[in-house]
């Protein structure tokens, strides 16, 4: 296929018992099954579909079915870099407007770093750790950002205490 046929068209063989002629925008992120048994053939990978949106989405596999037919690729894998700079960016107007001291700051800082860093621990070729990025992470980074906030708010109680 040209270059600009898969622009125009690649992506939209997604595995369904029907499909639209155009590829719809998906705005759903919890879908429904009939029993628990598809549900899990669907978990497990041994039936195609979605579960959560945060796991997959029709779109996503559009996209990326798209950019490896566009990169020659057997597959590709989208993920959401840039909600770690979101993070970090709203996190920061959090402190800024509660007026968090020095703790904060280089919590912040240093849970930021984490943010970036976890998306280079998942390869192209190697999915074996997405659990660990995704999940354990996040939850480091949430103790982690709780600390540092409870850490500064007692350090500024007391040196302003009387």
């Amino acid at each position: 296929m040209r270059f600009e046929t898969i622009l125009a068209r690649g992506g939209r063989d997604i595995a369904s018992a029907n499909r639209p002629l155009t590829p719809p925008i998906y705005q759903t992120n919890v879908y429904a099954f009939e029993t628990m048994e598809d549900v899990e053939a669907v978990w497990e990978g041994k039936t195609p579909g979605f579960v959560y949106g945060r796991y997959g989405s029709p779109n996503t596999a559009m996209l990326e079915a798209m950019v490896a037919a566009l990169e020659g690729g057997e597959a590709a894998v989208a993920t959401a870099s840039g909600m770690g700079a979101l993070t970090a960016l709203f996190l920061a107007l959090v402190g800024l407007s509660a007026r968090l001291g020095p703790i904060y700051w280089a919590g912040l800082a240093a849970l930021s770093l984490i943010l970036f860093w976890e998306h280079r621990l998942v390869k192209p070729d190697d999915f074996s750790r997405v659990n660990k990025a995704f999940f354990d992470f996040n939850a480091y980074v949430s103790v982690g950002y709780f600390l540092t906030t409870l850490g500064d708010l007692l350090y500024a109680g007391l040196r302003n205490a009387p």
